[in-house]
């Protein structure tokens, strides 16, 4: 299994309410239990006191640089008119 390691793009050590917020986050990712949600692997701190994520690769890419690919404008219109019509009641 090919392994994808994530970080907050903000490199600083976490304050004691951020680390636990971030714990607290990733036991409940732990549960996550979808076709369309990736499971967490685990997690780990570096030598910084930085949490880093661990996830599957994702041999596509991450859903942030999906959206922020101008290729994709058409895609991503599809999908917010599809989601859009979910709240029209």
């Amino acid at each position: 299994m090919t392994l994808y390691l994530w970080w907050v793009a903000e490199r600083h050590s976490p304050s004691a309410v951020e680390m636990k917020t971030f714990l607290n986050e990733a036991l409940t990712m732990r549960e996550f239990r979808h076709q369309h949600v990736l499971q967490l692997i685990g997690i780990v701190i570096d030598s910084d006191k930085m949490p880093l994520v661990i996830l599957p690769f994702m041999t596509h890419g991450d859903l942030l640089s999906y959206i922020r690919d101008d290729n994709n404008v058409s895609v991503l219109l599809g999908v917010i008119i599809i989601l859009l019509g979910g709240l029209v009641v």
